[in-house]
């Protein structure tokens, strides 16, 4: 058997997943390329793509994803990307600083790292409205919405945290209409996919002011060029899709790998791990 992994994780990370998966199943041969159009080579005698079947890592992402979010927040709440910029310059300027404890934040997307969001924004004191087309309890919320109600209660969140997968539905579904009802002191995270942002949009309500700010991780292309002009935005905070990347991935997403390994040898597929429904 021959199994392809295609992980555009920095290279010690790789290897990690390719010298533990060969030490558990000597019987595999395991090729590794860390981008996906270096991967037309191996295709055709990769085993778990003639079968086109497709898992994924599901439910690790909760605490790393939620982390990156608060920090967001924390970084946008505290002026922290001017903290650092008079740091580098050696300035020393206190500046007007506000509080997450009381505020309003809006999860747009409340799967399985909004559910986990939601609790850790409700525990640091804050109202917590989910936003999504499946209306159910989550622990943390005080207010299940959606869409359309959510859009409509975009004038009482100081803080817009899209979790938001990426679809025909939801491309540039934030677009000038949402973030002219956004409050006009509101920050957008976004956390989720790139294309669901309406860039030039985005660019046009941060220089107008429209909004207070923006923190993306995501973006409609990637890497993000150069001469974009959100890299030179003052109120925008940048970060390299580093969301759902943390120390402990490896130990964490291989298990999965593994029994899928076992059960795909065992022929038992329809039993996968986070099995995709296509």
């Amino acid at each position: 058997m021959r199994l392809l992994i295609v992980m555009t994780l920095p290279e010690p990370i790789r290897r990690q997943y390719a010298d533990r998966i060969r030490a558990a199943f000597p019987q595999i041969r395991v090729d590794v390329v860390d981008h996906h159009a270096k991967a037309d080579p191996y295709i055709g005698a990769a085993d778990v793509l003639r079968e086109v079947l497709l898992t994924s890592t599901r439910g690790i992402h909760g605490a790393p994803v939620s982390e990156a979010a608060l920090m967001a927040m924390l970084a946008l709440s505290r002026g922290f990307p001017r903290t650092v910029r008079h740091q580098d310059r050696r300035i020393w300027e206190r500046q007007h600083v506000t509080l997450l404890d009381g505020k309003t934040v809006g999860i747009f997307g409340l799967g399985a790292i909004g559910t986990v969001l939601a609790a850790k924004c409700k525990a640091m004191g804050m109202r917590v409205l989910g936003v999504d087309r499946v209306r159910r309890e989550v622990e943390g919320v005080d207010r299940m919405l959606g869409w359309d109600e959510g859009v409509q209660a975009l004038a009482e969140i100081d803080y817009v945290v899209l979790l938001l997968p990426s679809s025909r539905e939801t491309l540039g579904i934030v677009g000038a209409q949402f973030l002219s009802a956004m409050k006009p002191g509101g920050y957008l995270i976004n956390l989720g996919r790139g294309d669901v942002i309406d860039e030039q949009a985005l660019i046009d309500a941060l220089r107008r002011s429209r909004i207070a700010g923006a923190s993306l991780d995501v973006f409609a292309r990637e890497p993000l060029p150069a001469d974009h002009p959100l890299w030179s935005l003052p109120n925008v905070i940048i970060t390299p899709h580093l969301g759902g990347v943390f120390d402990e991935y490896p130990k964490r997403a291989l298990p999965i790998i593994e029994e899928n390994i076992r059960r795909f040898l065992a022929g038992d597929v329809a039993n996968l791990v986070n099995l995709v429904d296509h």
